[in-house]
């Protein structure tokens, strides 16, 4: 899933989504499996994947839980295979989340869709759509790329970025996701961690915690590839980095 430069939804080809769904890709090891045992301990009854793709990460959440699973996706392709992969799985597919009642959803995850968005009112519809679907003791794990550690190739993807210009909000650069068969090549946007948690904070979400999750093979690769923000709605929270 991507998002245009006023928070909507913008796809690759039709033929770009198949081929992206079927690149085995790093996160599918460590963030999902981070992802399922971190929304299991909230003990949800409701989980929604905003921005879910082909339903990967709801498969491996329904192994373990049992309640009420979300998909939202607007790319048709996408949703098409994620209806045949969640089939049988009880799963609830939304056109619009906005046609979703307020507070309905326990946990909202949303995985590499922040850093599509061009602009800052467009980063902020995004996490606010999500605010708004949240019950007040809710939370949203919300994953992207880590943007202190661009400038690294990772085990499947690669970022055409240069940390000179890490304080440039809104930059542009270019991104590779490949694993050995399939290779696909799109653009992703630049957002400094002050502005995504200023962003977060326009949207009514306060930061709960942070985590940074290492690539499949660490090798002598710096940094970590993947940043996860857990959000909440709720003012008795604190943040903790």
């Amino acid at each position: 899933m991507t998002e245009d430069r006023k928070g909507k939804a913008t796809w690759l080809s039709e033929a770009d989504d198949s081929r992206f769904s079927e690149i085995k890709e790093s996160k599918h090891d460590i963030v999902f499996p981070w992802l399922v045992d971190a929304i299991l301990t909230r003990e949800p009854s409701v989980v929604l994947d905003y921005g879910a793709g082909d339903g990967r990460f709801l498969s491996s959440l329904r192994e373990k839980f049992d309640g009420e699973i979300w998909h939202y996706d607007p790319s048709e392709t996408l949703r098409e295979i994620a209806k045949e992969r969640l089939a049988g799985q009880r799963a609830h597919f939304l056109d619009d989340p906005q046609a979703a009642p307020a507070e309905s959803v326990d946990v909202v995850a949303s995985t590499a869709v922040w850093m599509t968005i061009e602009t800052h009112e467009g980063c902020v519809d995004y996490l606010n759509a999500q605010f708004r679907l949240l019950k007040p003791k809710g939370r949203a794990f919300i994953v992207v790329t880590h943007p202190c550690f661009r400038e690294e190739k990772y085990s499947t993807f690669d970022a055409n970025f240069d940390d000179g210009f890490y304080l440039n909000d809104g930059v542009e650069f270019s991104v590779s996701v490949f694993d050995e068969r399939n290779e696909v090549k799109f653009s992703d946007y630049h957002w400094t961690l002050s502005a995504m948690l200023k962003q977060a904070s326009e949207a009514g979400l306060r930061l709960i915690a942070l985590a940074e999750l290492p690539d499949v093979d660490t090798g002598n690769k710096r940094g970590a590839p993947w940043l996860v923000f857990e959000f909440g709605k709720d003012r008795s929270t604190r943040a903790t980095v």
